[in-house]
């Protein structure tokens, strides 16, 4: 999730925590959602440098700040740091319960995206998620909002505001589930149609509506993906789909482009992907790029690998094949996570090299 979010329900989390009020707690509630609002951050904290280093979100020194079994260590840090510096050291039981408690919803939203989490971090590297929301979500954003805002104007009433988000948040998350389960069906129906076996359907949502969702069905090496609009009522009357641009159109705006992207599920439509490209020419190039070495951790971070496309450059005379995780792709737009592998045609070495994407926090 992105960090406003994740420092927002860390605050929130404090305020929820503090059932005695502001004026009988020994810790004062500007410590409380000071220690809430940081420990929320805390995880993310060793992805700060991708502002400067691109690859960051490919190093799995994060695995260490998102591991449940390391966070009463992060959070019993954390609090002592914090007391330490206010100078009320013997309240850093208070505090490392907070702190705990807003690490604890930090990995709860990373686990409801479809990047997961290492659950079982140091002792296994496998990756488990349930993805209910998207990394930019912005309803769960402004949930959040209205929630402090109400906490700072009404300061008595900040527990109820935080109480009140979280329950309307439990809400949100059990609509998206039912939501999922429609988007699922749909794949279900496509792979059935295609003769793919069982657990090869997957639903990812997106970030402008909870009815959006894109939904995939993997193959071998090669995925069917459609970009979904579920009708806001089961059996309700689906939104009319919108007639694709011809070529005499003139271009939309990216925004209406997308969102004119999700069709109905009666007039979904399937987009044929592949893991290594369609083009027999240039296939063993891209193989080859995709199995380098240096391209490692790029493989281990990815689940549903597309190939983009491959491109040289007469300028730093490399040649590169770019791949991305199809879970975090978003129609007519370029992926947010996409990687190429790159030869250096002079020193036939090969690096790892990412692109722009269209997304902030990704």
């Amino acid at each position: 999730m992105d960090p406003i979010t994740h420092a927002l329900s860390g605050a929130l989390v404090a305020l929820a925590l503090d059932p005695a009020g502001a004026s009988r707690s020994p810790v004062s509630r500007r410590l409380r959602v000071t220690t809430g609002a940081l420990a929320g951050v805390f995880p993310d904290a060793v992805l700060w440098w991708r502002w400067t280093d691109p690859l960051a979100v490919l190093s799995t020194l994060p695995n260490w700040t998102h591991a449940p079994l390391l966070a009463p260590l992060w959070a019993l840090l954390l609090a002592v740091l914090l007391a330490s510096g206010r100078r009320c050291l013997r309240d850093w039981p208070a505090l490392a319960v907070i702190a705990g408690a807003a690490i604890g919803a930090h990995l709860v939203l990373d686990l409801l995206t479809a990047n997961g989490l290492s659950v079982g971090w140091p002792f296994t590297a496998a990756r488990h998620a349930l993805p209910l929301l998207h990394p930019l979500d912005p309803w769960l954003l402004l949930v959040a909002v209205v929630a402090a805002g109400v906490a700072v104007l009404r300061p008595s009433w900040a527990r109820r505001a935080a109480v009140g988000c979280f329950a309307a948040c439990a809400c949100y998350l059990l609509a998206l589930g039912h939501w999922r389960e429609q988007a699922l069906a749909i794949g279900e129906r496509q792979a059935s149609t295609r003769g793919v076996s069982g657990g090869a359907v997957h639903a990812f949502p997106q970030p402008l509506s909870p009815l959006h969702w894109q939904v995939l069905v993997a193959h071998e090496d090669a995925f069917e993906i459609a970009w979904v609009r579920l009708p806001l009522r089961p059996g309700g009357p689906a939104p009319t789909a919108q007639a694709a641009p011809s070529a005499t159109t003139a271009p939309r705006h990216a925004l209406a482009a997308v969102l004119g992207a999700y069709r109905p599920p009666a007039a979904v439509r399937w987009e044929f992907r592949s893991r290594f490209g369609e083009d027999s020419g240039r296939a063993e190039l891209v193989r080859s790029a995709w199995n380098q070495p240096e391209f490692e951790p790029f493989r281990r971070f990815s689940v549903h690998t597309v190939f983009s496309h491959a491109e040289y450059s007469s300028e730093t005379r490399q040649v590169c094949a770019w791949f991305y995780d199809a879970r975090f792709a978003l129609p007519e737009l370029p992926p947010a996570l996409r990687f190429g592998a790159c030869q250096h045609m002079d020193e036939r070495t090969w690096s790892i090299r990412r692109a722009p994407g269209p997304l902030p926090f990704l």
